[in-house]
């Protein structure tokens, strides 16, 4: 189950504005919790989604093509 609100928390037992440090695996922070958050930070790690874009194994691309290729030429042909 997503926890994207503070009552997600709460039906637990779970009061998330008690704790110094409360950790959820969510792309983004819903309002909610955005609300009570101090300060956000977001760790790229894998999972369903995975925002490492550069390490998605690409078979079917033209190389070179950014940002998997940053040392690439911009020139245009």
């Amino acid at each position: 189950m997503p926890f994207h609100h503070e009552s997600d928390f709460q039906k637990l037992g779970i009061e998330p504005t008690q704790h110094q440090i409360v950790v959820v695996k969510i792309g983004y922070l819903e309002p909610d919790l955005k609300r009570m958050a101090g300060k956000a930070l977001l760790a790229l790690s894998p999972g369903v989604v995975n925002q490492a874009i550069t390490n998605l194994p690409y078979r079917r691309i033209q190389r070179p093509i950014y940002p998997l290729d940053p040392d690439m030429d911009w020139q245009l042909a």
